[in-house]
């Protein structure tokens, strides 16, 4: 019900607005300007009228007036659409005997459909016809002259019947000063009152302007109408005259180019903008004069080109012959070429006016200035000054590049070296470089002092300057004093003992320029028992009484070191011969490098030896065979002892599991209930269970337990200090650098000599394939892929229990 409530009211109020304007309509009516009636003649008037409505209609034309006998057309009917415009017109004829004056008409135009109307009251003048004229009966032209107020007269005759009062107005486009010559004037408008058959003069003032910008131009100039209006019957007449500007010739300098500057024996050109500012076309006489160098002027005829100590101007694009229009602008340049010096300057005015009309001539002064631009780019030439043995010495290069507009020179400035760093030597004199000039110079060398020590890190600096001028960068260049390894053999001994058994000792110096380390190894030609006497410090792998290779570290520089060692000469050697030991010994810092000293011991034969009773057995053959044997198999035999103490653990936990789950069991077993005991189920139990007591173990049987299967504890060896784990990164880095740059060099020599490898010439027999542009889907090789150290899904240990032999 609502909705067809609300449904109804929204019709209505839809509705509503069509009927209330479905009766509205509306009439604009515009009479025209004058009604004006002449005794004894016929006139025509009209009423022009907007109607607007829903729908056409017809619009009825009623008049009301005294003279209503000598209309025509009253009450004529025209059909009107909605918005259109209609012009009723309507014809009087008055009698000759008429008097003179004015009435009043009233004009109501009615509409048929519902007899609505609206009217308008006009005035009707009747009056005999005016008869006026200006004596011009065509336009005219004057020509006049710029900055001067021109007076204009014509004369007015009237022929009328009545005295008639003339309203003159003038109408133009420009926006020129004027005004009246006149005894009665109103604003802008003066009036004459002429009698019958009299003629007057009407005057005015125009203040023709000056000629800016080339306007006006010559031979044109603006139109003015003379419009006079009788005050008998409104008739207007009209005058034209038009005001001609006389030429006016005139050339001016509108902007000089400033700041301009010019290089050291070079040149360039200043610009000027120079116009006809006459309203004519013309052409402009230019030359050059007043010239000023160093602000001291210079007795120089005027000219095209002038050219006084060093310096030269002269005009271009000055073509004389080049017509400009009014106002048109053109760019002339005065070009100037400096000495080779590095400052001054040079002022020149530019003297122009129109051709053969120097009566109107202006200047304009242009200045250059000379700049020198001491621009010099500076950079380091790639130099590795690392790790520099002592006494080596190290150069710095510099490209220079003079990016400047004149000659210039480079000094070099030391700023600081490090205290390893002797002979340091610069630049001394300026380097000198002309204009754009590139070149390389040494500006630095220095040397590394004989006593640095091994890794010495410092930076030298200094600064290339502008030889009495600003900083241009200052450099660093980045030494480090390089590691020499070098070990000296001072002395070596030998001796054989009654064992056959050779025992040296090898004295060898430090004679580098670090602390170094020594990787120490014996090298034997024979198949024997040998080794070094382990020193102090010494670090070797294992617990071998006499290892064959060890390390020894932190030997300070300078300082002495003795190796001890045993060889057993052979013995079972068919033929005689000779032990050659050799005792290797590489620097820690230096792997590469080997020190070798040679010890050399002959032997005798397996025939030529002393016979030795192997019957013999004794007691002490007896203990060492006794020891090799425990030693070989006491693993062996601790390892079966812990096996059966575990199997013997495992039986008796899996005896008493068994007994405790007998036990669980019997407890959770249920005795058969009966229908009477069922009360039994809510009585709360008086005894709690008793909970089985769990195995135990002894700490120490858990002790020894763990103690039996875990190997004995080693102590960490302790780290190295830092510094000399990054010295030795420091030299490992270096020897990969220089590898690296020896294999590259090996790449180019061989591209340099024998050319680029070129594609085999049986490549041709090779069949073409097609390029796959599909995309591609990888299938992975399940035998490639990577496998999970645990399986994706675990699973849950099964509550059955399981018999199982053992359980550790």
């Amino acid at each position: 019900m609502v909705k067809k409530q609300t449904a109804f009211w929204l019709c209505f109020l839809l509705v509503l607005p069509m009927f209330a304007s479905a009766n509205a309509t509306s009439m604009t009516l515009t009479p025209a300007e004058n009604y004006v009636a002449y005794p004894g003649q016929t006139v025509q008037h009209h009423i022009d009228v907007t109607y607007s409505g829903t729908s056409s209609t017809t619009l009825k034309l009623d008049l009301q007036s005294q003279h209503l006998n000598h209309v025509t057309g009253n009450g004529q009917e025209l059909v009107f659409s909605n918005g259109e415009s209609n012009r009723f017109i309507w014809t009087m004829t008055l009698p000759q005997s008429t008097q003179i004056g004015t009435e009043i008409i009233k004009i109501t135009i009615i509409d048929t459909s519902d007899l609505s109307n609206q009217s308008v009251d006009v005035e009707l003048k009747i009056t005999p016809p005016s008869n006026f004229r200006f004596g011009n009966t065509q336009s005219s032209s004057f020509v006049v002259d710029p900055s001067v107020r021109t007076n204009v007269a014509t004369n007015i005759t009237s022929n009328a019947t009545l005295n008639d009062e003339i309203t003159f107005s003038l109408q133009t486009d420009s926006n020129w000063d004027w005004g009246w010559t006149m005894d009665d004037v109103n604003g802008q408008t003066s009036y004459l009152d002429l009698a019958p058959n009299t003629m007057d003069f009407v005057r005015i003032w125009i203040e023709v302007p000056e000629i800016i910008d080339g306007a006006p131009l010559a031979n044109q100039g603006p139109t003015f109408r003379l419009i006079g209006t009788s005050g008998l019957d409104y008739v207007k007449i009209a005058w034209d005259f038009t005001l001609e500007v006389s030429s006016f010739r005139n050339a001016t300098i509108d902007a000089v180019e400033n700041n301009v500057t010019v290089d050291p024996d070079g040149n360039t050109r200043v610009d000027v903008l120079v116009r006809n500012n006459g309203n004519t076309p013309d052409t402009i006489s230019m030359t050059l004069g007043n010239v000023f160098i160093n602000n001291q002027a210079i007795q120089e005829d005027n000219a095209d080109r002038i050219s006084a100590n060093g310096w030269t101007v002269a005009l271009f694009n000055a073509f004389e012959d080049v017509t400009l229009s009014p106002n048109e602008s053109r760019i002339i340049q005065i070009g100037v070429e400096a000495p080779p010096v590095t400052s001054g300057s040079i002022s020149v005015d530019l003297i122009l006016h129109p051709t053969n009309f120097p009566f109107r001539t202006v200047r304009q002064t242009a200045t250059v200035d000379v700049y020198w631009e001491r621009d010099v780019e500076a950079s380091l030439v790639p130099v590795d000054c690392t790790y520099l043995q002592p006494n080596a010495t190290c150069r710095g290069m510099i490209d220079v590049q003079n990016i400047g507009n004149f000659a210039d020179s480079v000094v070099v400035e030391l700023v600081s070296v490090p205290d390893f760093v002797t002979d340091v030597s610069l630049q001394t004199s300026p380097y000198s470089l002309q204009r754009y000039e590139e070149a390389t110079f040494e500006a630095i060398e220095f040397k590394i002092e004989e006593t640095a020590n091994a890794y010495q890190q410092g930076t030298i600096e200094f600064e290339v300057k502008l030889s009495n001028g600003p900083l241009i960068k200052r450099f660093t260049i980045d030494t480090v004093v390089g590691p020499n390894v070098a070990w000296t053999f001072l002395d070596g001994t030998s001796e054989v003992d009654s064992r056959d058994v050779v025992s040296f000792a090898v004295q060898l110096r430090n004679d580098g320029n670090l602390e170094d380390g020594l990787i120490v190894q014996l090298q034997s030609s024979h198949s024997t028992d040998s080794g070094f006497a382990l020193p102090e410090g010494g670090i070797t792998e294992g617990d071998a009484n006499l290892p064959r290779t060890f390390e020894v570290r932190d030997l300070p520089r300078g300082a002495n070191f003795t190796l001890r060692g045993t060889a057993a000469l052979p013995s079972e050697q068919t033929v005689n011969g000779s032990l050659v030991l050799d005792i290797v010994v590489r620097s820690i810092f230096d792997p590469e490098t080997e020190f070798v000293y040679t010890i050399k011991e002959n032997f005798t034969g397996k025939q030529w030896q002393t016979k030795i009773d192997e019957e013999d057995y004794s007691f002490s053959e007896f203990v060492e065979d006794a020891v090799l044997i425990i030693k070989g198999w006491w693993l062996f035999a601790a390892s079966i002892a812990v096996a059966g103490i575990i199997l013997n653990k495992a039986v008796r936990d899996r005896m008493q599991r068994n007994e405790q789950n007998a036990l669980l069991k019997q407890l959770q077993k249920k005795p058969e209930e009966t229908e009477e005991d069922w009360m039994e189920k809510f009585n709360k139990p008086s005894e709690q269970p008793t909970i089985p007591e769990s195995p135990a173990m002894s700490s120490e049987d858990f002790t020894k337990a763990f103690q039996s299967q875990s190997g004995p504890s080693t102590q960490a060896m302790e780290p190295l200090p830092e510094p000399i784990r990054d010295a030795a990164t420091t030299v490992l880095d270096h020897h990969d650098i220089a590898s690296q740059r020896a294999t590259m060099d090996a790449i180019a020599s061989d591209i340099m000599t024998q050319g680029v490898s070129k594609p085999h010439q049986e490549n041709e027999h090779l069949e073409p394939t097609n390029a796959v542009t599909d995309r591609t889907i990888r299938h992975e090789n399940p035998d490639l892929e990577p496998r999970s150290k645990t399986e994706g899904n675990v699973p849950l240990p099964s509550k059955t229990v399981v018999e199982d032999d053992f359980d550790l």
